[in-house]
């Protein structure tokens, strides 16, 4: 009797670790379905830009203190659509991973401001979002003894257009053996096509010096570069094209609004 009390203690005893074991799968399959899911899901911008950091720039996400944002699946739907052009809300596209491989198409944001023609070169439009911190950036600069100007900021699908074929036909004079696919090729190493432009956000500006002439110029020996690499975090805003990323040359003057 006592030996039939033991071996049915002990098949309860092996019911309860068998189900133990089994809940155990079941919520870790859970976790993993609702993370790939995307739905629910907030990730560090340290996790979503890790690939994007290399030895040759300052650690910008080790002293800038990112938020962490909700990675962008599914990607944000666009307000209305007017004549072929997508109006997006620039709040939900601040951290819109565009690139090469993930375009953004035909949008313009719905906050559009002309930026004050004192810190400009010309005409200049980008998100109200921006203004507040790219002053304060242009001001530092100033205190610096640096004199920084807005030369480009946002720019429409059609503007893109314009610029990646006037590119291409600049290329083709330089480089008449090549042929049309050598040359777009060559021009995407420095220029966006259509629909791939950062500038399409509005949270995207080139800034340059009045040392060379508000030329666009990577050279360490400048003083913007330098300044850029060293103090654009503290505004909020980041350098997209770093030194050996894998998208486009190197380009300090490109910064992107980050908060």
């Amino acid at each position: 009797m006592l030996n039939k009390a033991r071996k049915l203690s002990l098949l309860w005893f092996q019911v309860l670790i068998f189900f133990c074991v089994f809940a155990s799968v079941i919520i870790a399959l859970s976790n993993t379905v609702i993370f790939n899911s995307g739905t629910d899901v907030s990730l560090s911008v340290r996790d979503v830009l890790s690939e994007r950091i290399d030895d040759n720039q300052p650690d910008i996400l080790q002293y800038n203190s990112f938020k962490t944002v909700q990675y962008l699946t599914p990607i944000p739907t666009p307000i209305q659509s007017t004549g072929g052009v997508k109006i997006i809300n620039t709040r939900e596209y601040i951290y819109y991973p565009l690139s090469k491989q993930n375009p953004i198409g035909n949008v313009q944001p719905n906050d559009l401001v002309e930026l004050p023609k004192s810190y400009t070169t010309r005409k200049i439009l980008v998100s109200q979002l921006i203004v507040s911190d790219l002053i304060k950036l242009i001001k530092a600069a100033k205190q610096d003894n640096l004199e920084l100007r807005v030369v480009s900021g946002y720019r429409s699908f059609q503007e893109q257009q314009n610029l990646f074929s006037y590119y291409k036909a600049e290329e083709k004079k330089k480089n008449p053996s090549l042929d049309d696919m050598q040359i777009e090729l060559l021009v995407n190493t420095y220029s966006a096509k259509p629909g791939y432009s950062e500038h399409h956000l509005g949270t995207v500006v080139d800034i340059l010096s009045a040392e060379n002439n508000y030329q666009f110029d990577s050279d360490p020996n400048l003083k913007y570069v330098q300044w850029l690499e060293n103090n654009a975090y503290k505004y909020n805003f980041r350098i997209s094209y770093y030194k050996g990323n894998p998208e486009y040359i190197y380009e300090p003057w490109h910064i992107r609004w980050w908060p």
